[in-house]
């Protein structure tokens, strides 16, 4: 009867353990696809370098020792000497522009240049001089490379078109030359940012 008693009383104290065990436990936590894969977000994009290139990159030069004049204002129109400028032709009208500190041609310009490379194919006698010019932002180094880039970047985008590299020279005037002298507006700036052309023909 004691041992009854015993067996007894350690069940029921085991059942209470059950018990009391049983009511502690947590709820087990719902598997969720979210958080075992979070959504994917898109990255910000990085902030927009101001210029193309570094301008500490740039070969430290000065407008002094480039040019035998004091200002690039002052420079002659860089024909070759054999060749004689036409002056009021209409290619020396039209004038590509230019994104703020780029080279690119924009989809804008190119009927421009188009248009310019079937005159020349009709006329094979003509030269060109493309001169490359920008607004007043950075320094004049810096504006000398990016007027040479974009002056570069016109006669690539002609020869790519048929014209002979022989018939097209380039020159870079940076900020030296400006459409709009002065300029504070970004509709100012804007029409500084540009490449225009000097016509020649060879002297007799």
């Amino acid at each position: 009867m004691k041992k009854l008693m015993t067996k007894s009383f350690f069940m029921l104290i085991a059942g209470f353990m059950l018990v009391v065990s049983s009511g502690c436990r947590q709820p087990q936590a719902r598997w969720d696809w979210t958080t075992q894969h979070p959504p994917r977000v898109r990255p910000e994009p990085e902030f927009a370098q101001e210029f193309e290139t570094d301008p500490g990159e740039l070969d430290d030069w000065s407008l002094e020792d480039s040019a035998p004049w004091e200002s690039l204002q002052d420079a002659p129109a860089s024909l070759p000497g054999d060749l004689e400028e036409v002056e009021g032709h209409p290619l020396s009208e039209i004038i590509v522009y230019f994104a703020f500190d780029r080279s690119a041609i924009g989809a804008s310009e190119r009927p421009k240049l188009e248009e310019m490379a079937d005159y020349l194919h009709e006329n094979q006698e003509y030269h060109l001089v493309i001169e490359g010019h920008c607004d007043e932002r950075g320094s004049a180094e810096y504006n000398r490379g990016l007027g040479e880039r974009r002056a570069l970047s016109v006669k690539d985008y002609l020869t790519d078109l048929g014209i002979s590299a022989e018939r097209l020279n380039t020159v870079s005037y940076g900020f030296e030359r400006p459409a709009i002298p002065n300029a504070t507006t970004e509709d100012q700036h804007a029409l500084n940012r540009r490449a225009q052309f000097i016509v020649g023909l060879p002297r007799d």
